[in-house]
């Protein structure tokens, strides 16, 4: 059964190219549209080298990641070196991965979740 609730969600991060990213910590809120590619359920976002989500990562690495279908709340990490497959010709600077904790389909009407998945 968790492999055909992996393959559900691996599905949703496949059909999406940006992510509403929101960190929280040392920067304060922070909330920013971020291009974005998976590989099954691991979420590659990118932000800028600038960025203020990077100050707060470096102190709480939980990050939530949405879309008008999905929200994920996930542990991230900041890649040293990214897979150079991942984003090409960009102008953002850093990739951070992103693993899912628990995962919420979006009803279509936007009012709350009608699947939730916890991976932890």
């Amino acid at each position: 059964m968790l492999g055909v609730l992996r393959a559900k969600v691996a599905t949703a991060l496949a059909q999406t190219a940006t992510v509403l990213l929101a960190t929280s910590g040392p920067a304060g809120l922070q909330v920013s549209v971020c291009p974005s590619h998976s590989q099954d359920v691991r979420l590659f976002i990118l932000i800028p080298d600038t960025s203020e989500h990077l100050v707060n990562l470096e102190q709480d690495t939980q990050v939530v990641v949405t879309t008008c279908a999905w929200q994920m709340r996930g542990h991230s990490r900041i890649l040293a070196s990214p897979p150079p497959t991942l984003f090409k010709d960009s102008v953002w600077r850093r990739v951070i991965e992103v693993s899912p904790a628990r995962f919420e389909f979006t009803q279509a009407d936007g009012l709350g979740a009608y699947e939730t998945i916890d991976f932890d």
